[in-house]
């Protein structure tokens, strides 16, 4: 029934979810981190602690600059080894670099202008991203 189907493709869906939340976390786990903490001091209206935060964004600016190509590679390879099948490892592939790419966006919001400034090019980790994608 399509009942069924529904239902499996939400529990799929969530646990999809889960699985690039947990896969990303090793190696982009404190930018994460970063943004929920930030975001909901944003949302309480204490955006401004933000700011006292500044030494440990710029930690995590310089973490990211060093290791995200890197991380990229071995994400890929992960997955991959993971999830043989192809269609399958390329989906939850492509949902964790797009779940990477609205992280580092949120991240970069939350950021002292000199923290942004240090932040690699969204454009650049796009290009790189785009060597990921895979054509059925």
């Amino acid at each position: 029934s399509s009942k069924e189907m529904d239902s499996f493709r939400e529990q799929l869906n969530s646990r999809s979810t889960e699985y690039v939340e947990e896969i990303l976390s090793p190696y982009f786990g404190g930018v994460m981190q970063f943004v929920k903490e930030g975001e909901s001091l944003v949302e309480k209206g204490q955006g401004d602690q933000l700011k006292k935060q500044e030494s440990k964004s710029l930690a995590l600016v310089q973490s990211f600059s060093s290791t995200w190509k890197k991380s990229l590679e071995t994400l890929q390879e992960e997955v991959l080894k993971s999830f043989p099948s192809l269609v399958t490892g390329s989906t939850l592939l492509q949902l964790a670099l797009t779940q990477l790419v609205q992280y580092y966006n949120r991240f970069s919001k939350l950021l002292t202008p000199n923290a942004k400034a240090q932040l690699t090019n969204i454009h650049h980790i796009m290009v790189e991203i785009k060597k990921y994608k895979t054509n059925f």
